[in-house]
């Protein structure tokens, strides 16, 4: 049978899954919240604006791998149930190979992966079209003129602070000379106490470096090639982690077992994995094996700074501001690329080998 069609059975099977909608429609709410407060935090000055040439970079890094914990419960839920039902059974009674049933399987994984991704990328960009129409930042004032309503506002501040300073005092000597006012005197103190706590935690915040964030460029294109590579590279590790989910629904045939182990181990399972080594082994090996277990290769492509150097770039200026030292990123693309393929490929392997011998 041909892969159109393969694809086209795999394809309907998934839209009539009422829990493919569920996750997709669950997926795209809470993207959204978490877009569109990015884009309000920055508006109030809080946050960097979300702007253009840096909106997906800034939602990969704000989403993080939410989008494949989703993505994986859809792919578990759409495996398992064809052993559930015996559905798998009856499609290589009717005629389907255990290789071709299996090739489906695996490219609605891919599809489901695809479509999955790419909503919070399209919820990132029509958050960042919107910023760009309605306005992304507090003001449209130049930084001159921010700087001197600051220093307005600091040299007010520092004045209401000496009148109430002088307040109190004149309070305090008043309820001293009094000869029946001792509950006064007592209250007066413990306002004196407090007023100055307020005041030296005021002054802290006061003295706390304020982030400066770069001015947006109203010209700057909507996708940048750097955007392109990050969404390819999310997309990579979502496949990863999908493929994992994949295997274990093979594994499990139950969508139970297949989540409750897929949970476990992000949860824990591969940090005790890692624990194992360095106590059996050595620290030594350790260091050196744990780079390469699944989970910390498939949370290298999700890092956007790892493939868009503007963005690096606008996080040191805003680092500096702050007087913190810049990020320095390493690239090598075995460990972006060639490591995710090959945890990929095993995945894909041992769901292949168990699901041939086993019976339907």
């Amino acid at each position: 049978m041909k892969i159109a069609s393969l694809l086209r059975i795999e394809l309907i099977k998934t839209f009539h899954r009422r829990a493919f909608w569920v996750a997709l429609a669950f997926l795209a709410l809470i993207s959204g919240i978490s877009l569109v407060s990015e884009l309000l935090q920055g508006r109030r000055g809080f946050a960097a604006p979300f702007v253009a040439p840096f909106a997906w970079a800034s939602a990969a890094a704000g989403i993080g791998p939410m989008p494949a914990f989703f993505l994986s419960l859809t792919v578990v839920m759409l495996v398992t149930s064809e052993f559930t039902w015996r559905t798998a059974r009856q499609n290589v009674i009717d005629g389907l190979s255990k290789e071709q049933f299996f090739l489906a399987k695996w490219l609605m994984a891919i599809l489901v992966t695809i479509m999955f991704i790419a909503v919070p990328f399209v919820i990132a960009t029509g958050t960042m079209i919107y910023g760009r129409v309605s306005g992304a930042t507090p003001t449209s004032a130049s930084d001159s003129t921010a700087a001197h309503r600051d220093s307005v506002a600091r040299t007010t501040a520092l004045a209401a602070m000496a009148a109430a300073r002088d307040s109190t005092q004149k309070a305090l000597a008043a309820a001293r000379t009094a000869a029946d006012s001792s509950r006064i005197l007592q209250r007066a103190r413990v306002d004196s106490v407090q007023g100055a706590l307020r005041e030296a935690l005021r002054n802290v915040r006061s003295q706390r470096p304020r982030a400066a964030y770069p001015a947006p460029d109203p010209d700057a294109p909507l996708i940048t090639v750097g955007e392109l590579k990050v969404f390819g590279g999310f997309l990579l590790g979502s496949l990863g982690i999908a493929a994992m989910a994949f295997m274990l629904a093979t594994l499990f045939r139950s969508t139970g077992g297949a989540i409750g182990v897929f949970f476990l181990y992000f949860a824990f399972l591969e940090q005790l994995i890692a624990l194992m080594i360095r106590r059996f082994g050595s620290v030594e090996l350790a260091t050196k094996v744990n780079p390469y277990l699944p989970l910390n290769v498939l949370r290298g492509p999700l890092d956007p700074t790892q493939w868009n150097p503007a963005y690096v770039a606008r996080l040191n200026t805003i680092a500096a501001s702050l007087g913190q030292p810049p990020r320095v990123v390493e690239h090598d693309l075995t460990k972006l690329i060639g490591l995710p393929l090959v945890w990929i490929a095993v995945f894909v392997l041992v769901a292949f080998v168990v699901f041939r011998k086993r019976d339907l």
